[in-house]
């Protein structure tokens, strides 16, 4: 997986999204006997009078949700931690893409 791959990804994340800022605080390279790819760790941070449903929504839509990425693909992406407070909420991302 290049770096080009994740920022694709992320840009895609942002489209999905822009409400939520976005940003990668981990990254690294991931192989199996058959696959390779990258394990990114996403932080989003949303604010705003609407900040909870966005998290929640955020939540929801991103398991089911079909990413079209040039040269990759989604393995797996999951909300791992979530902390909202009244002004603002804080997820955590941790995603697998897999080279194509």
């Amino acid at each position: 997986m290049s770096v080009p791959q994740s920022r694709g990804f992320m840009r895609a994340l942002r489209q999905l999204m822009p409400e939520a800022m976005f940003s990668v605080s981990g990254e690294r390279p991931w192989h199996s006997n058959s696959f390779a790819g990258v394990q990114l760790c996403i932080v989003a941070d949303i604010a705003g009078k609407r900040h909870q449903a966005i998290a929640a929504n955020l939540r929801q839509l991103l398991p089911e949700h079909q990413f079209e990425l040039a040269n990759g693909l989604v393995a797996d992406i999951a909300v791992t931690s979530c902390v909202t407070d009244e002004n603002a909420s804080h997820l955590v991302i941790d995603v697998l893409l897999l080279d194509d």
